[in-house]
């Protein structure tokens, strides 16, 4: 059927039948939650969904303006926006479709989905120039969301996870999110790890929200005891310094390229500098 319907739609210029057909064909290929299949059953489904990455691959001409129509779409299944964002990387790397991609992650289903494999990847496409925030943030609806790296077995929580990706940015770009976020979260793990990430973004802004929820009577005990450890730490006389403030978070964002332990113990000594190269007062 599509040898034909291929090349009526590349005559005309015309989507509309084409782009409805492909996303039935996706609701019918991606009709599956991975992480509530058997093994068979995902062998199944997912030999399904690589014939379905090769047929557009082969014909990648035909198919990739309806592929980006799909990843802006809401309503396909969870998977598709990660294994689609794949797709679509070998396609084509430009800008817009590589931000395409990172947006299409804030979709998915965490639970579907390799842990480790999921920040790499958004440190991949951070590093090509995608701002990858949303799908970032997505990790605090998981509470379970953790990487356990190979080396000594070491554990990274959500915060840990977060900080390999969100620190590549400057603040501006993510503390609202972050503090907008909160307000909806009703795990306390989740808001632990955004008052420690507010910590580490190192700005008034997110210092101010932190000494805030210190003072805050209706918040869980647990993160105002942590709010007010943060808040109440000292890392000597702070003066603001652009240069050094500038120089320091561009050693954080070449230092924040691969998950690893031995990263988050270099952040540390980085933050503390940093921590004197801004006075919010």
């Amino acid at each position: 059927m599509y040898k034909y319907l291929i090349p009526v739609f590349l005559f005309l210029g015309s989507s509309n039948i084409y782009a409805e057909s492909f996303h039935e064909e996706i609701q019918r290929v991606y009709n599956f939650v991975p992480h509530e299949l058997s093994e068979y059953e995902e062998s199944v489904y997912m030999a399904r969904a690589d014939a379905f990455f090769n047929k557009i691959i082969k014909h990648k001409d035909a198919y990739i303006e309806p592929l980006r129509s799909e990843l802006k779409r809401a309503d396909n299944p969870p998977y598709f926006y990660y294994d689609a964002g794949f797709l679509l990387m070998e396609l084509s790397k430009s800008p817009a479709d590589l931000q395409l991609v990172a947006d299409a992650l804030a979709k998915t289903d965490l639970r579907d989905l390799s842990t480790k494999v999921y920040v790499e990847h958004l440190l991949e496409l951070s590093i090509m120039g995608a701002d990858v925030t949303d799908a970032a943030i997505l990790m605090l609806g998981d509470s379970t969301f953790r990487i356990i790296l190979p080396e000594g077995g070491a554990e990274l929580n959500q915060g840990d996870c977060m900080k390999f990706v969100l620190l590549r940015c400057k603040p501006e770009v993510y503390v609202m999110k972050l503090i907008g976020r909160y307000t909806f979260l009703e795990s306390v793990a989740a808001k632990k790890a955004v008052v420690e990430m507010l910590f580490y973004s190192c700005c008034c802004t997110a210092d101010g929200f932190i000494g805030g929820l210190a003072a805050n009577s209706n918040e869980p005990e647990e993160v105002r005891k942590a709010a007010a450890g943060f808040a109440g730490m000292d890392f000597g006389e702070a003066e603001n310094n652009n240069f050094e403030y500038n120089n320091l978070h561009a050693q954080i964002k070449s230092l924040m390229t691969a998950v690893s332990y031995e990263a988050l113990f270099e952040l540390n000594d980085l933050i503390r500098k940093m921590k004197r190269a801004y006075d919010c007062e």
